[in-house]
Parts: structure tokens; C-alpha cells; sequence
């Protein structure tokens, strides 16, 4: 798949009526500000599924594909191909069988079929002859995450239980703030400094009586201000 300027990649989808000619140039648009390949532009924008892009390429390239989300790796095919190797060049392996001559072959998953140059540099790194296979490059992702033990069944199993924290959710866990303490309460008054303060039951003796108005017009009490 031609990564610049990727016209040609794109106008084979625009004739095959995955997309139209406005998302195409959207799709490129967006390569040129973000990088990426053309494909997986189109399928970041929501113009066409991975499904959709990996069989039309499976088409195009005369390869066949393979969903990686059903397969199981073996640890023999991983330790045919170093991670190191298999990193630099966005490849997963799949297979490790015996061919001809007892000569190991190695089923290569890449999302480049186009990239022939890889082929032939993993060949000639293992010395193994290689076999490539199309795969969704999230689905290659996901293999490079977890290199040498990938079983999609065991990461779905991860992932649908909370319980079982990744490294990095337990050092957030250990990192958490705490929260802030509460307020100093304020200190209540005793009772015996209440009583020396208002002057205890002594202190209302000397006090005027504290007349209501109201109770007081109704019952006909007229009130007259103090002589002197």
C-alpha cells in the first residue's frame, strides 16, 4: 500500500465504491496534517472498516488474510522472530511450520503487503523463509503489546475483570492523594464560663421585664413610659 502521496491506493478505493472522492481527499487531508497510512486514515475517520479494508486488500494483493483476534500464537513462532525485529517493522508472527526439506517457514502477518523490503530483511535476520499473511494493523498492535504470550482469550478474560490491575493501575493506586483533613471542630463553651458570662440566674433579677405589645393591647393593658 502506497504510503506517499497514496493516490493511487486511493482511487483503486474510490472505484471499487468503498468510498467516494470526498472522503478520499478528506483521507489524505488527514495523512498529510497526522501521518499514517492512507487505509487506516480512512478507517479513523469512519469511511470504512477494517473488515472492509483488509479484504479489499486481501483482493487487490492476491494475499491471504487472517483475523488475529481468533488466533493463538505459539511461543515457537515468537521465538522465531526476535520483538525487537518484529517492532522495528509493525510484523507479528504467526506460524512456525516445517516445509520441503524439513526447512522451517514462517508465517509473517504484516498490514503492508506492499512493503516487500520487510519480507526480505526478516528473511534474511531468522533464516527462516517467510510466508506473508494481511492482518489489521490494530490487531498487529495488540500482538506487539503482548509479545511472546498473545492469546486473544486470555487478554479478553483481562480485560472483563476488573479485579486483576495492570502495573500501572496499581502505581496510580499507590499514588492516589489523600484527601484533605477535616476542619479543626470549634471548641464549645463550658457551661459554668456560660453562666459567668451572662451573669448566671443572679444577673436576670435586675433586668426589665421584656413586654410583648401585641399580648398586651389585646388584654387591654395600658402601657405608660417610666416616671422619672
Amino acid at each position: 500500500m502506497p504510503e506517499k502521496p497514496g493516490e493511487k491506493f486511493g482511487d483503486l478505493l474510490v472505484k471499487s465504491g468503498l468510498i467516494d472522492d470526498l472522503q478520499l481527499q478528506a483521507a489524505l487531508g488527514h495523512q498529510r496534517r497526522w501521518g499514517g497510512k492512507l487505509g487506516q486514515c480512512l478507517v479513523d475517520l469512519g469511511f470504512i472498516t477494517e473488515s472492509e479494508l483488509l479484504s479489499f486488500m486481501s483482493d487487490k494483493f492476491k494475499m491471504p488474510a487472517i483475523d488475529l483476534s481468533r488466533s493463538k500464537i505459539s511461543e515457537q513462532a515468537f521465538a522465531a522472530l526476535p520483538e525487537s525485529v518484529a517492532k522495528k517493522y509493525g510484523v507479528a508472527p504467526v506460524f512456525l511450520k516445517e516445509g520441503p526439506g524439513k526447512k522451517k517457514i514462517l508465517t509473517l502477518a504484516m498490514s503492508d503487503p506492499s512493503n516487500l523490503k520487510v519480507l526480505d530483511e526478516v528473511q534474511f535476520l531468522t533464516g527462516l523463509k517467510v510466508e506473508p499473511v494481511l492482518a489489521n494493523e490494530s490487531a498487529i498492535i495488540r500482538v506487539l503489546e503482548h509479545y511472546g504470550h498473545y492469546n486473544p482469550e486470555d487478554i479478553a478474560e483481562t480485560k472483563a475483570r476488573p479485579d486483576i490491575a495492570r502495573p500501572l493501575d496499581l502505581r496510580k493506586e499507590h499514588t492516589k492523594p489523600k484527601p484533605p483533613p477535616p476542619p479543626p471542630q470549634a471548641k464549645s463553651t463550658p457551661e459554668k464560663e456560660v453562666e459567668l458570662i451572662l451573669g448566671g440566674e443572679e444577673s436576670v433579677e435586675g433586668l426589665p421585664e421584656i413586654v410583648d405589645l401585641e399580648e398586651a393591647e389585646n388584654e387591654g393593658v395600658m402601657i405608660t413610659p417610666d416616671e422619672d
